[in-house]
């Protein structure tokens, strides 16, 4: 799901050069996020103290969203926001008595984003898996980076986008099946 290098390390050759990932169709899609999309997150450290890296969240699931209009600027006026929370990991190469890859650092990312625009969801189910969560930054005319492109990218359930102009990682937490995802 995550850190598909740390599993196949590139040759010295390849260091420091983006790495690609070939599809059949020769379509071609970049390991990681360029650094720059995920930093605009305030706390994305916490996320990378965690996995050790950015995560795709392929095959993550979404557990929760939350689309809040009760958000207030300093001056009163109202804004609308969005918090998800994405169930991530790091999948391992090695097998587990049951057959299934060994996963590592599982656990819950809660995001809240903030100034939401454009948004667009469908496909609400009782699983919502993400075939991953995708960040652009998109700038204005003059350079400067105005907000940051969410995709929910579909696998199975909720899919969509949205854009946002602040964005925050509020809690990474361990996963267990048996837990309840914890209510803001």
């Amino acid at each position: 799901m995550c850190c598909i290098d740390r599993l196949n390390p590139p040759p010295e050759a390849a260091l420091g050069k983006e790495l690609q990932f070939e599809w059949s169709s020769s379509y071609a899609v970049p390991m990681s996020p360029p650094a720059e999309a995920y930093a605009f997150i305030d706390n994305h450290s916490a996320v990378l103290q965690v996995f050790g890296c950015w995560p795709s969240f392929h095959e993550g699931e979404l557990y929760r969203v939350v689309m809040d209009r009760e958000r207030r600027h300093a001056n009163g006026t109202y804004y609308p926001s969005i918090e998800l929370t994405v169930r991530g990991w790091n999948m391992t190469s090695n097998v587990t008595e049951e057959g299934v890859y060994r996963l590592e650092s599982d656990s819950l990312v809660h995001f809240l984003f903030e100034e939401v625009t454009e948004v667009e969801f469908d496909g609400l189910n009782h699983q919502n898996v993400l075939s991953g969560l995708d960040f652009e930054l998109e700038t204005t005319g003059d350079g400067d980076t105005s907000f940051l492109s969410v995709d929910l990218c579909h696998c199975c359930g909720l899919s969509g986008s949205f854009k946002a102009r602040r964005a925050t990682v509020l809690r990474v937490a361990p996963f267990s099946e048996h837990q309840a995802v914890p209510s803001v």
